[in-house]
């Protein structure tokens, strides 16, 4: 199978030749380090999942054409948001790095300012720098990155978004409203541009559980995010919802969006990768099974070899199954060397 329809079967419930492999977010170093030479933009990414055999390609979106980002001083900026970051060069992206706060946090300062336009020129030039280049052959994504939620408590705040839940519910209302219509234009914008496959990263919960409670949860965010997903795959999509945490609580709601895969997976957030395919492997594909908190960084090339075999055995009889990271592949380790050598353990042992 070419990296493209083994991704689509397992995306639907069925079993392909073997697991295909995703990774939604690279560090530019691990890229600079899998390729042996230093990072210069989509192409080294194309060319690292290539190497890799990653069957998944997903592209985020970019800023608009001429955009600078607005430093305070020689380390915090503003982006198109509102939000103030601490920069790291090679964050992922590099002009992501330390999240500070939000500063649209008032229904004031929200009715002042002026949303960043998902149809601007430059949102989309990587994914189809990508789509050309390997669009045939792998499954190139779109990724609607910081999705509605997420985008929405960055830029109000978390603790302040929660509060106004039931201070000022339509404030709330109106900042997710404006986030969902961002993602949705981003994402048909991408399939316009002949990406098959969207991913939607959205986190919604931490180790402990949601942000919110199920009813609240209910109330504000799943109507929009459950009509951002319906939206997407009435055009065909294929959507992997990418969010981390425990989401059992929410698990129904989970599902009720009606998307094809579910990403990571944290095992020390309680989500058990073998219990989830008993339960809802007939309805959900699950992408994940690596644990990148403690196997990758700290374990041997064999322990990662027997892990990911063993990972294999049990939760990819069937299908609905992609191999992947519990999270991303990102630089937070103390050996970045040991742990590149260890994802290309992972990789090469996915049969």
């Amino acid at each position: 199978m070419a990296p493209k329809e083994r991704a689509r079967t397992a995306l639907e419930h069925r079993e392909p030749d073997r697991v295909p492999i995703f990774e939604p977010w690279m560090h530019t170093i691990i890229i600079e380090k899998i390729l042996h030479r230093p990072f210069t933009g989509v192409n080294d990414m194309i060319d690292c999942y290539k190497k890799l055999e990653i069957d998944f390609v997903p592209i985020s979106f970019g800023a608009p054409k001429g955009w600078k980002p607005k430093f305070l001083d020689d380390k915090v900026f503003v982006d198109e948001w509102g939000r103030k970051w601490r920069y790291q060069k090679g964050a992922i992206w590099d002009m992501f790095g330390f999240y500070i706060e939000g500063t649209i946090n008032t229904p004031e300062k929200f009715d002042e300012f002026e949303f960043p336009d998902p149809l601007a020129p430059g949102r989309i030039d990587d994914l189809e720098i990508a789509l050309k280049a390997v669009g045939d052959e792998y499954a190139v994504m779109g990724a609607v990155d910081q999705g509605i939620f997420e985008r929405a408590e960055t830029m109000v705040g978390l603790e302040k978004l929660l509060l106004y839940m039931y201070e000022k519910p339509s404030f709330v209302r109106k900042v997710l409203e404006e986030h969902y219509k961002f993602s949705l234009e981003l994402g048909k914008r991408c399939l316009d541009a002949g990406a098959e496959f969207i991913l939607i990263g959205d986190d919604i919960a931490d180790n402990h559980g949601p942000f919110m409670p199920p009813r609240l949860y209910e109330q504000f965010v799943h109507p929009y995010s459950r009509s951002l997903v319906q939206s997407l795959k009435k055009r065909g999509a294929k959507v992997i919802r990418h969010t981390d945490g425990n989401l059992k609580p929410i698990m129904n709601y989970i599902l009720d969006l009606g998307i094809d895969g579910l990403h990571p997976i944290q095992p020390e957030a309680g989500m058990d990768i073998v219990e989830l395919k008993r339960t809802y492997g007939d309805r959900l594909s699950l992408v994940g099974g690596v644990d990148v908190a403690k196997l990758l960084p700290f374990a041997s090339e064999d322990e990662v070899e027997k892990e990911v075999i063993d990972v294999i055995r049990k939760v990819s009889p069937g299908g609905g199954h992609i191999l992947a990271s519990t999270n991303s592949l990102h630089s937070f380790v103390p050996d970045i060397d040991k742990f590149v050598k260890n994802v290309l353990r992972y990789v090469e042992t996915a049969p």
